[in-house]
């Protein structure tokens, strides 16, 4: 109910309001507008809960992302997963021969962080096969897989995670 009260909804306070009683309903951190004044959403939100782990000898996750003229999502993407709480992962992008500016985009924001990997595909060959390029390339103990225009809450990975390790 908290999500469908923001359908149709102009006004990003309330909204932002509403999907944070969602998230505290889970036991999940809130999120908060970087500018209060801008009309952005998607590009405009940050999480409340900026701790990231600091545990040692955690297992590396590697995240799979397979991108195909993302150019609009993609910076959200891949900055809500260096957002993580757990710390020890690995992104691996698979571009599938993008015409637009993703490959700029992820080459800009890779440089910024070694966390991230980029592979670029001469071809399309479809996301299936991209993910596989990426589970072959991934060093991780542990594989997920996030969409390029998806959002990943900063507890995402923890959350997946520490159920595992138990």
């Amino acid at each position: 109910l908290f999500l469908l009260n923001n359908d149709g909804n102009i006004n990003l306070n309330d909204n932002v309001e509403n999907i944070n009683k969602y998230f505290i309903s889970y036991n999940l951190s809130g999120i908060e507008l970087v500018n209060k004044k801008s009309n952005s959403f998607f590009n405009n939100i940050k999480s409340r809960f900026l701790l990231t782990s600091k545990v040692e000898n955690l297992p590396l996750v590697s995240i799979l992302v397979t991108t195909f003229n993302s150019e609009k999502w993609i910076e959200w993407s891949i900055n809500s997963l260096l957002s993580q709480t757990y710390s020890n992962i690995e992104i691996i992008i698979i571009d599938d021969s993008s015409t637009d500016s993703t490959i700029s985009i992820v080459e800009k924001l890779k440089r910024k962080s070694d966390k991230i990997k980029l592979i670029k595909l001469s071809k399309n060959v479809g996301t299936y096969v991209a993910k596989n390029i990426g589970i072959n390339l991934a060093k991780g103990e542990f594989i997920t897989c996030q969409d390029s225009d998806d959002w990943a809450h900063p507890q995402k990975i923890m959350l997946q995670v520490y159920p595992l390790l138990e």
